[in-house]
């Protein structure tokens, strides 16, 4: 057996468990410091090496399907040429092998859905205008929403950070968990 790798992974997941929690709670700090779409750099305050970007993502509205039912019924009195039909088989397996053969129609039922051009072409106009609207610029489209996701804060560091964040924890003005320490004043002695 490695010592040396079993070391490693122990010491790698103490490190993850104790970063992961303040990480995810400077996170949740940087969102008062932060508006959609801003973007910081941060540098070494030893010798002002870039350490990356953290940023606030500045998401796109995204339309949903909330109801399927309601919007597919609309679609089908409103733009019947823009669902398509297909069938469902309601029996069981051993039924359907059996009476199929024999043509048995009770065993299918039809269903009706968007067909996916339409879907798509509701879903992009809905982000478009900003709220549902249907091919002919209806704006009461059943089952569709639009919603605006709220950004997040996130961080990409430069290639080279690493050092440099080792010399932060190195000289004191950083913690294992990334906590800024207070800079000690240098004795006059």
């Amino acid at each position: 057996m490695n010592a040396d790798v079993m070391l490693t992974v122990a010491v790698l997941k103490v490190l993850s468990a104790h970063t992961k929690e303040r990480y995810e709670q400077a996170r949740d700090e940087a969102l008062a410091e932060l508006g959609q779409g801003d973007r910081r750099i941060v540098r070494s305050p030893l010798d002002g090496t870039k350490l990356g970007a953290v940023y606030m993502t500045d998401p796109k509205p995204v339309a949903a399907i909330t109801d399927e039912k309601a919007l597919t019924d609309w679609m089908s009195t409103t733009y019947p040429t823009r669902v398509e039909s297909s069938y469902q088989i309601v029996g069981s397996d051993a039924e359907v092998i059996d009476i199929l053969f024999q043509h048995a129609p009770r065993l299918l039922k039809r269903t009706t859905r968007l067909t996916t051009e339409a879907r798509k072409e509701l879903m992009t106009e809905a982000v478009r205008i900003g709220q549902p609207v249907g091919p002919g610029g209806e704006v009461d489209v059943p089952g569709v929403e639009v919603r605006q996701t709220e950004g997040y804060v996130a961080c990409k560091p430069t290639e080279d950070a690493l050092l440099s964040v080792y010399e932060l924890v190195r000289s004191g003005r950083v913690a294992l968990d990334g906590t800024v320490l207070p800079q000690l004043e240098a004795s006059g002695d």
